[in-house]
């Protein structure tokens, strides 16, 4: 077992140096990684000490509403996310939020880890911002399943378009694969998955012919008409 680990922390770490010596602005509050194609990498320790939440802030260059349509389709997620072995909706709530089933691949000898995730969408009005918020919950038809490992997410995505072409983005993410799995290896693997997420959403919304349904159009439309006010927008 130990190779393998050995094997993949080399990988990660290999694979996820920056092609560019690209210098990461300075973050308060958070520990600079590095920079890679257009987007900033951050660390911070979690509140139990062990794991580390990582963040990603920078420029995806696709529409804003593209982004949206591909983040609320929950069932087409497998034809984005390579690790997703599948993801379904529990319920939706409302175009706006939904309850999800997911099943993540974990390289062998590890065992797959699953997550019931409530996904919701909302706007700051004074940030100027949209938010993308997933969070851990348990669910009485979705309790643990045999062979798979339930783990714990806390996730938020903020954007903002930049132009018909561009979307400031920002994520910030921590992940608990509970389980064997020791923290020093979670944080090792885990440092690049912001980069992967946004990069496959980027790719996959170029050319996906997903359409937002008319409550994130509509919410998207109010965050232009905010933006188009004329005042100073926020940094994120």
């Amino acid at each position: 077992m130990y190779k393998l680990l050995f094997k993949l922390i080399f990988f990660v770490t290999f694979f996820f140096s920056p092609t560019h010596a690209n210098e990461t602005p300075v973050l308060l509050g958070w520990t600079a990684l590095e920079s890679r194609d257009g987007l900033h990498f951050y660390s911070q320790q979690s509140q139990d000490g062990a794991l580390l939440k990582f963040k990603a802030k920078g420029v995806l260059k696709v529409k804003m509403e593209k982004i949206l349509a591909v983040l609320r389709n929950v069932e087409r997620t497998t034809e984005w996310d390579k690790d997703t072995v599948i993801k379904q909706t529990i319920q939706d709530i409302s175009d706006l939020e939904a309850l999800t089933y997911s099943e993540t691949k974990i390289p062998w000898p590890f065992q797959n880890r699953d997550l019931v995730l409530r996904n919701k969408l909302h706007i700051s009005k004074e940030q100027k911002v949209l938010f993308v918020e997933s969070n851990s919950e348990e669910h009485v038809n979705y309790p643990p399943r045999k062979k798979r490992v339930r783990a714990f997410l806390r996730a938020v995505l903020r954007i903002r378009l930049i132009d018909e072409e561009t979307t400031n983005v920002e994520m910030e993410v921590l992940v608990d694969p509970k389980g064997s799995i020791p923290h020093w290896v979670v944080n090792i693997v885990q440092r690049r998955m912001p980069y992967d997420f946004l990069k496959s959403v980027e790719s996959y919304a170029r050319t996906s012919n997903i359409e937002p349904n008319a409550g994130v159009m509509a919410m998207a439309q109010e965050l232009r008409a905010l933006l188009a006010d004329g005042k100073d927008n926020p940094a994120f």
